[in-house]
């Protein structure tokens, strides 16, 4: 599996985030700080490998998270930490299904710690409900 992270609404887009590929089948989770099992990362567009956190700047923003089945492992067909383009290039070429979740961030949406007492998991739940759009979620104030 292949996960991306981008914003297909920057100024230069796509600008992606995080782009983690040689996911294993098995992995149902990703825990914070950490990558599962020899999981490599990509370069994003600010030319870092690693995560790099979104943030709403000007007007709200639609982050995509998208997960895609692979037919393969790179292994040593990618270096450890490939450039963006040929990283996604090599996973386009083998993708079989993908799943997308979109997240709209607004500027200034910050709560203080503790302010909220639902999970994320509500917040997300309770936007679905609020405006139901097929394969996205919103996170509304």
């Amino acid at each position: 599996m292949a996960i991306v992270v981008d914003d297909s609404a920057a100024p230069i887009s796509p600008r992606v985030y995080w782009m983690v590929f040689d996911v294993g089948p098995d992995t149902t989770d990703l825990p914070p700080g950490a990558l599962p099992p020899h999981a490599r990362v990509a370069y994003n567009s600010v030319g870092t490998a690693r995560y790099d956190a979104p943030c709403p700047v000007g007007s709200a923003h639609d982050y995509r998270f998208t997960v895609y089945a692979l037919n393969t492992f790179f292994g040593s067909a990618l270096p450890q930490n490939p450039q963006l383009l040929p990283a996604w290039t090599a996973i386009a070429k083998h993708v079989i299904a993908r799943g997308t979740l979109t997240v709209v961030a607004r500027p200034g949406n910050t709560r203080p710690h503790g302010s909220n007492s639902g999970s994320a998991s509500s917040a997300v739940s309770e936007a679905s409900a609020s405006r139901p759009r097929f394969g996205t979620a919103s996170l509304l104030p």
